[in-house]
């Protein structure tokens, strides 16, 4: 099972890492370290400063990058939902295969894992 796992979510990722390499343009103001997030006011500011647009062209950037925010937002949690599904029901997989003395140690090295994913979130 967890072999099938594995070979899905490979498929999954050398699809998107294909896709995103397709010849696709990546907006200038993407560019940036990884984690670092972008205003909208930021990004606006920048593209007016840059593009010298008119204020007209403001206002319908700022709509269009507010937009693109919150699709990306809900496109966000849905995935983290899903994620969090999976988690869930291959966790209850496992410990179904498992004897009680298994049950107890695989809940405790779980929640050991818990604690520190949450730690390296924090930092």
């Amino acid at each position: 099972m967890r072999k099938i796992i594995l070979i899905a979510l490979a498929i999954i990722l050398s699809i998107g890492i294909s896709a995103s390499y397709a010849g696709e343009k990546r907006c200038p103001m993407m560019k940036g370290k990884h984690g670092k997030k972008f205003s909208v006011e930021a990004q606006a500011k920048k593209l007016t400063k840059q593009l010298k647009l008119s204020e007209g062209q403001q206002a319908q950037v700022q709509e269009i990058l507010s937009a693109k925010k919150e699709e990306i937002k809900a496109v966000m949690n849905e995935s983290n939902e899903k994620m969090k599904q999976i988690r869930q029901a291959s966790y209850q997989k496992i410990s179904a295969l498992l004897t009680p003395e298994q049950q107890a140690q695989y809940e405790k090295m779980c929640k050991k894992e818990k604690c520190k994913l949450k730690k390296d979130k924090s930092e």
